[in-house]
């Protein structure tokens, strides 16, 4: 999930929205964390666009000639010359454009709310992208001059600092002296900055489709940093080629009235304006005259975009860290979690989600006498209450899973599930005729729990079946709202702790489940005859009992050891392209059974119970 652009407060992948305000700080830290850097790379590429002179005559022939004259003449801190403004320029405008941006792509998804669908959303981004560079450059703009005049001073220096910069500017040329430029400024910056916003929701949506670059191990799914620096990168580069002319005429406009503070780096041309700029230059220098300091040019685009969009990121996760942890929701969750039973998960070693932990904050326990499924730490906003906003929410929320049930249909991952399956069904010559997912986990937070809820919709379509069962304490009323709008499902809210007799021919599903939980189904259904009937598609029942000591499994795990004899299991590869949803998954079915007089049959006389200390599910109320 990226943080670039507003989304809905309904969007699965964005469970905790930002205001105005942060989007605003979290700009300005990254413009001014990305000036610091690569504000080198800006001196470089300033230096050499100014040059008008042909290259054997000109004062830095290349890119590390003039890396090592201006070390050599001014020394290294040279190439931090115009620093003081290039900061106010940077702060001013990324506080400006993330700002704007922000509130753009609101105001449209409010106008047009088909602009926040994925297949859309680069398009969105880069229109509102180019009217946001617009508000930042028309307010940052004075700063962008001086910082451009202190760059392109040699060693005898005109101007002593950024406010002696301004005054004699002031003085000499008058006000229009800060707007010099600001025309092919215009002609840059609108296509410049929509092309970085479009082409970064492109790149990260590109990297998602293709399973890279995406956190979801966590219940705030966030961009990784590597595929952050990746999008950014190709997004700098594709808008930088496709607007560097106009930059190099801003650079040369800017300095005009100023030939006498850079008269040690070569001549100045004298223009009356754009046309005339890009007319002499071509005239003048050809083409290649327009791309004078390329090189830099696209490098500090390069570098700059990147980390530019990565600080954006990770400022707005750890400002989202915060909210979840250290704001108000987070004392109601604490106050929660007194209420709720312990839940973690039964795969130790693993990095996966279980289904009974997915959402770790606000968990109401049926023991806690609040409304069944209801979270009063997820209170429905003002806006959200209105009827038709809630409906909108809910079909938006469909449509988003039903793509993603189209995609996992055609995945490697459930062709070798299906195929799987499909061979034990004709092997025992069954048919499957029922379906029930338990502990599913909340869906409308967690893009792990979306995900096997977009699994078991792909199940009910291949299989035909008439009614899929999906069972959980946890979930919300809007949560059961739109899984008893799915055809076919019915949600059951009762807290049966997986207690349950199964009807014949059904496959049940265990997302992440406890063993305490598996326990408990094994239990339920402990006879020949209900065993032969079931398949269980859970974490690895091998993989269980050889982690656990034989204390432990004695405790809380009796009856998969005790199947352990006559289960076989079927390990599915987890070839999935997010790794943490499907591992150590395995299809169980029960075979040469032993016969009705087996002692160990008489184990159903005994229902589980387990140590309260190690209870790892929400226990239903006891009477």
């Amino acid at each position: 999930m990226s943080h670039i652009g507003y989304r809905p407060t309904d969007d699965p992948d964005h469970p905790v929205p930002l205001s105005h305000w942060e989007h605003s700080a979290a700009g300005g830290i990254s413009s001014c964390g990305t000036r610091l850097v690569c504000q080198p790379l800006d001196v470089l590429k300033i230096r050499l666009q100014l040059q008008i002179e042909d290259h054997a005559q000109a004062k830095y022939r290349s890119l590390p000639h003039a890396l090592t004259s201006i070390c050599r003449e001014e020394g290294p801190i040279a190439l931090w010359k115009g620093h003081g403004p290039a900061q106010f320029l940077s702060l001013t405008y990324g506080v400006c454009q993330f700002s704007a941006f922000h509130m753009g792509t609101q105001w449209l998804y409010s106008a047009q709310a088909w602009t926040v669908e994925p297949a859309y959303r680069p398009l969105a981004h880069a229109l509102v992208g180019g009217m946001a560079g617009l508000v930042g450059t028309v307010l940052s703009y004075p700063f962008d001059v001086i910082r451009t005049r202190l760059v392109a001073q040699g060693a005898d220096r005109h101007y002593q600092h950024t406010l002696d910069a301004g005054r004699q500017m002031y003085r000499s040329e008058g006000i229009r002296a800060f707007s010099r430029g600001l025309v092919p400024t215009f002609a840059t910056v609108a296509p410049y900055s929509g092309l970085q916003f479009g082409f970064y929701s492109f790149f990260i949506q590109l990297e998602r489709s293709l399973g890279w670059g995406q956190k979801m191990d966590s219940d705030m799914p966030t961009v990784t940093m590597g595929s952050s620096l990746s999008a950014g990168a190709l997004a700098g580069l594709g808008a930088k080629l496709a607007v560097y002319p106009f930059d190099t005429t801003k650079k040369r406009l800017q300095v005009q009235g100023f030939e006498v503070g850079r008269r040690a780096l070569g001549r100045t041309d004298v223009y009356s304006g754009m046309t005339d700029c890009i007319s002499k230059t071509l005239r003048h220098e050809g083409l290649r005259g327009l791309y004078r300091g390329l090189t830099p040019g696209l490098l500090k685009a390069v570098v700059t975009t990147s980390i530019n969009f990565w600080l954006y990121e990770y400022t707005c996760l750890l400002i989202t860290y915060c909210h979840r942890n250290y704001g108000k929701k987070a004392a109601k969750n604490v106050k929660n979690k007194k209420v709720t039973s312990k839940r973690s998960c039964s795969n130790k070693g693993s990095h996966c989600q279980t289904s009974c932990s997915k959402v770790r904050e606000g968990i109401h326990s049926i023991d806690s006498g609040g409304e069944k499924g209801h979270d009063p730490a997820e209170e429905p906003s003002k806006g959200e209450t209105d009827f038709s906003q809630r409906v909108q929410a809910k079909e938006k929320f469909i449509r988003f899973l039903n793509q993603e049930a189209e995609e996992l249909r055609i995945s490697p991952y459930f062709e070798k599930f299906s195929s799987s399956l499909d061979k034990v069904l004709t092997e025992r010559r069954k048919t499957l005729k029922h379906l029930i997912c338990l502990g599913l986990g909340r869906f409308r937070s967690c893009p792990i729990a979306r995900t096997q809820l977009s699994f078991l919709v792909v199940l009910q379509s291949k299989y035909e079946l008439n009614k899929v069962i999906v069972s959980d304490p946890i979930f919300s009323l809007d949560e059961q709202d739109i899984l008893n709008s799915l055809p076919g499902f019915q949600v059951d809210a009762d807290n049966q702790e997986a207690k349950i007799v199964l009807p014949a021919q059904t496959l049940v599903y265990l997302p992440h489940c406890p063993k305490q939980l598996t326990n408990n189904l094994l239990w339920s259904n402990w006879s020949r005859e209900q065993l032969n009937e079931i398949f269980i598609l859970s974490n690895s029942f091998e993989r269980i009992l050889s982690h656990l000591p034989q204390r432990i499994v004695r405790q809380e795990a009796n009856f998969i050891a005790l199947s352990a004899e006559f289960v076989r299991e079927i390990s599915i590869e987890n070839c999935f392209k997010f790794p943490d949803i499907f591992n150590d998954s395995a299809l169980h079915f029960f075979e040469s059974l032993p016969p009705s007089d087996w002692t160990h049959w008489r184990e159903i006389e005994f229902e589980p119970t387990y140590p309260p200390e190690d209870l790892e599910y929400v226990q239903r109320e006891r009477k």
